[in-house]
């Protein structure tokens, strides 16, 4: 879509940069949800995400059939969670599903989004989810603290509610929509040669220790883990 994009990735983003990013976000939302469901690319739904990415997967986990089987289970719950959310008025449209640093550049504090391979149709909060994937990532690599990282999150929020509305329904949701951002990607990797690497044993080893921290550190202590 681009040949070039003004200024560059800046993986630690500033107030402003927070705040920009969220204004950004909400935006396109404002733009995405007004386009109607006509043949989309993706549609980000159960099935897409959690499903069919789970049959695509399994000769990934041949040396590993404990850790698919927990991968299984945990998809299954996390499903189940999100069944039981009143999910009638969350707010759906077209979603970027990719909201990582990789994919805006910024020139000092102004933002420019690229990177729209994955854009199709689902729940808009499924975006915030992407960014608040990032900021897990990067705690869970050593890179940021969790305090940082809950800081970065309530002023991007912040930008984002300045221009548009999320409940704390839609919100609470997305500890366990990142279980379908993983596994999409996941499923994805073996469908094209290039990305082989990362359906081997190492790669899908660290997907599972992501997954892992998630669960333990952001589902409701209620919920079976």
């Amino acid at each position: 879509m681009f040949s070039y994009a003004a200024g560059k990735v800046v993986r630690v983003l500033n107030e402003n940069q927070l705040l920009n990013l969220g204004k950004e976000m909400a935006r396109f939302h404002h733009v995405s949800s007004n386009m109607p469901e006509v043949g989309a690319r993706w549609n980000f739904n159960f099935e897409t995400t959690i499903d069919n990415p789970l049959r695509m997967i399994g000769g990934s986990f041949r040396d590993d059939p404990e850790g698919y089987n927990w991968l299984s289970e945990k998809a299954r719950i996390a499903k189940d969670q999100l069944l039981l959310m009143d999910t009638a008025d969350f707010s759906a449209g077209y979603c970027h599903f990719d909201f990582l640093p990789k994919n805006f550049h910024f020139e000092n504090d102004r933002i420019t989004l690229f990177d729209f391979d994955f854009m199709g149709y689902g729940w808009l909060v499924n975006d915030i989810m992407t960014f608040w994937q990032y900021l897990v990532l990067e705690v869970y690599t050593g890179r940021m603290t969790q305090p940082a990282a809950d800081e970065a999150y309530t002023i991007f929020l912040e930008g984002y509610r300045n221009h548009r509305s999320i409940s704390e329904v839609e919100l609470a949701a997305v500890p366990y929509l990142s279980f379908g951002f993983w596994l999409f990607y996941m499923g994805f990797h073996t469908t094209h040669d290039q990305f082989t690497l990362y359906t081997q044993a190492p790669h899908v080893k660290s997907y599972l220790g992501i997954l892992k921290h998630i669960v333990k550190s952001f589902w409701t202590k209620d919920v079976e883990i």
